[in-house]
């Protein structure tokens, strides 16, 4: 299979030793990292290859440390059992107890990912759901972010330059995204998330035990098995007792994803923030957004990712990926059943 390289992709703003790398050394090292699991170039496959090179990425192109890194994930998936629970229709977790779910996209194309973790009451969900439920509900939608949200935003921004105006899904026909998906024109996109942590209502007394075992769980579970997929986040309604949190979680993040984090406090003018990266009918009212919908922002199921089309093609395109997992969130919503092979 022929790479292709879009403008821009993989390139890094931070420097690797003494220079920057460029693509052609970036394919050599992403060769080399191959070849270390019996693979190359000409014949890995798409999902493959964004796997190996966010890997690959997340090390600064060290193949060293990225085939230690992946070998440590591919353990991972088989003690988690992956591969089994992304062919599951997954029971769902109280969400009202931990709101947090992926709404619209920003002005760039990316998923929008909120997490209100400061109105959450952890403790009061880990009785309600066993631990190992709530951790592999995050792993699930690891997985659907990487296999299906990126796809369809992929699928969404190539419309669009296109053909499509505006942001209307509506009316998207499927011989056009097979056409885009045939001629490589959705391939090998850069991608990542934009990320609203809210944390109004947050207080000492939440950040009790409960809450730094699954904060440190979860930053684990990102950083060292979905690495690469934050773009930007941001912090709103930080509260006075932020130092601490932050000294909590610094030692468990790396730099250069220290770097992407912004924060904001309650007097901050994070709104203006918002709408610098976001239209407002891509964020729910509480956001100061003007949403399209009726209900709770969380089951709204906002995004290319909600399209049935799009989600078609993807189940047509990419066999391999589950249709579990594919329609996952359409048949949360909806109770529908998954369409047959």
């Amino acid at each position: 299979m022929k790479i292709r390289w879009p403008k821009g992709f993989g390139h890094l703003s931070s420097k690797h030793s003494s220079c920057e790398i460029d693509y052609k050394e970036q394919q050599l090292k992403l060769s080399n990292l191959l070849k270390n699991f019996n693979l190359d170039l000409e014949s890995i496959s798409e999902s493959d290859y964004k796997l190996f090179f966010r890997f690959l990425k997340a090390r600064q192109f060290n193949v060293e440390k990225s085939t230690e890194m992946l070998n440590k994930y591919f353990e991972w998936r088989g003690k988690k059992k992956v591969a089994e629970l992304i062919n599951t229709t997954q029971i769902p977790i109280k969400i009202d107890l931990y709101q947090r779910a992926y709404h619209g996209i920003d002005r760039l194309g990316r998923p929008i990912y909120i997490d209100c973790i400061g109105s959450s009451n952890i403790k009061q969900m880990l009785e309600v759901h066993p631990e190992k439920n709530f951790f592999n509900q995050w792993i699930y939608e690891y997985e659907f972010l990487v296999n299906v949200i990126s796809i369809s935003c992929q699928i969404y921004n190539a419309l669009k330059e296109h053909s499509l105006k505006d942001s209307d899904i509506t009316n998207i026909n499927k011989d056009k995204i097979m056409d885009l998906l045939s001629l490589g024109e959705i391939q090998f996109q850069n991608f990542s998330t934009l990320n609203i942590i809210d944390m109004n209502g947050f207080n000492m007394g939440k950040f009790d035990g409960n809450c730094r075992k699954v904060i440190k769980e979860l930053v684990s579970i990102s950083q060292n098995y979905y690495p690469e997929l934050l773009g930007k986040m941001i912090v709103i309604n930080a509260p006075s007792i932020f130092g601490i949190i932050w000294n909590f979680l610094k030692p468990l993040i790396d730099e250069r994803t220290a770097k992407k984090i912004s924060v904001y406090t309650h007097s901050d003018d994070w709104k203006s923030v918002l709408f610098d990266l976001v239209e407002p009918d891509q964020l729910p009212k509480f956001l100061g957004g003007s949403p399209n919908y009726e209900g709770e922002w969380f089951n709204a199921n906002i995004g290319p990712w909600s399209n049935q089309i799009i989600l078609e093609c993807i189940a047509e395109k990419y066999p391999n990926i589950p249709k579990p997992l594919i329609f996952s969130h359409i048949i949360s919503k909806n109770n529908e059943n998954i369409p047959e092979n």
